[in-house]
């Protein structure tokens, strides 16, 4: 069975997805959400229900699949997350923090130790400040995305808006298994990894969406207690592979990571910052949206986690004071400084490009996929909002727009 035939698309990517029969086209000019039904559906519905989880996509009469694109303590000295390099980031090893850091800690105290937090044994408290530090060494030295990982000569099969386009897919994909967010981004990862390689360079258009159904499946083995099995993705694409090539096809990955995949993901960071400013909600799930649109578009594929997260993080505080409390206007504080290793200054130029994306996730955007997924009620309709609906002026003035 084929899938429906959409010229822009087929060109440009050749994504096949399997269609139901029986039911009408989408309307010229709307995009058609993809039906992703699978077999092994009781399997799945037993998921883990974590509250970070992507909204469920929940099928109708018009489903169908389509080709688509403690105790206080005085605060101690200890060493404070490393200061990355400038954002964006161009790859340098992280600068050590500075002595006014070190002064800063002092002032702003132990967030850490100083919390009810500490007494719990699970949120491992003792080690945090460890373990963000190793974080944000490994997001420099291991399997780090090349920038302009397309853009050379021998890759021109592989443009970056057939990326765009299976990007856009797979949040559904992601979306309809109720998938957790460290799955989505893990998937990302392993796509634009494997493309800054060397073996990247002799995928073809036809094998790129066969690569993106074969990362999910590698990720969400990775992430999840009942992860989608490989009979899914078979149908999800119309039979256009083979479960075969989806086994050979994530051997491949995996021998290119050198079987590496613990990269750390911007969500982690996300809930790190959160956590550490005591942000609202409302303020997390705003930067949680802010922080896909970016990992989503292949301008900012090669960022360091920590600093697109960073910069969503900042972006939210600074569009949504109302909504935040104690935030008052002041998108970075000390401590967020101090527990990021980024200065404001640093975050400018990723706050500027996070913006502009958002601002072009409006209405007339062609891929809309994690626009939509945050204008429903699991992702608080944050992309709804009228600070983050693309006609913002603070939005458009972030984005350096007026």
């Amino acid at each position: 069975m084929k899938g429906l035939k959409v010229a822009d698309i087929n060109k440009a990517a050749g994504l096949r997805l399997h269609r139901r029969g029986g039911e009408a086209p989408a309307k010229a000019g709307q995009q058609q959400p993809a039906a992703l039904s699978k077999p092994g559906a009781a399997a799945a519905a037993s998921k883990n229900k974590n509250k970070e989880n992507a909204a469920s996509a929940k099928p109708g009469n018009n489903n169908k699949a389509v080709r688509l694109p403690a105790v206080k303590a005085k605060p101690a000295v200890v060493d404070v997350p490393p200061a990355a390099a400038a954002v964006p980031a161009t790859g340098n090893a992280a600068d050590r923090c500075t002595e006014s850091l070190k002064k800063k800690y002092s002032e702003v105290g132990d967030v850490d130790n100083e919390s009810e937090d500490s007494r719990d044994c699970l949120l491992v408290s003792a080690y945090v400040k460890d373990i963000f530090t190793y974080l944000q060494q490994l997001e420099i030295s291991a399997a780090a995305v090349r920038p302009d990982f397309l853009q050379s000569p021998s890759r021109l099969q592989i443009t970056p808006r057939m990326r765009t386009i299976l990007c856009d897919w797979l949040v559904q994909v992601h979306q309809r298994y109720t998938l957790l967010p460290e799955s989505l981004y893990l998937t990302y990862h392993i796509i634009d990894a494997f493309m800054s390689s060397d073996a990247g360079a002799s995928v073809k258009k036809s094998e790129f969406q066969l690569i993106g159904v074969s990362a999910m499946l590698l990720a969400s083995k990775y992430e999840e207690i009942y992860p989608p099995n490989v009979a899914d993705f078979v149908y999800i694409t119309d039979q256009a592979f083979t479960a075969a090539e989806i086994r050979a096809t994530e051997q491949r990955l995996l021998k290119q990571l050198n079987f590496f995949l613990g990269y750390p993901l911007p969500i982690h960071f996300l809930r790190r910052y959160s956590k550490v400013a005591a942000a609202t909600p409302a303020v997390h799930e705003a930067a949680k949206y802010l922080a896909e649109l970016a990992r989503a578009d292949y301008s900012a594929a090669h960022l360091p986690p920590s600093g697109l997260a960073a910069g969503a993080f900042c972006l939210a505080r600074e569009l949504l004071p109302s909504r935040e409390g104690a935030c008052g206007g002041s998108g970075w504080t000390d401590a967020l400084e101090v527990f990021s290793g980024y200065s404001r200054q640093q975050l400018e130029p990723l706050v500027r490009q996070i913006a502009g994306l958002a601002v072009r996730a409006g209405d007339n955007a062609k891929y809309t996929a994690i626009r939509k997924k945050y204008s429903s009620s699991s992702g608080s309709m944050v992309s709804t909002w009228p600070e983050l609906d693309g006609t913002g002026e603070a939005l458009r003035s972030a984005a350096g727009l007026s």
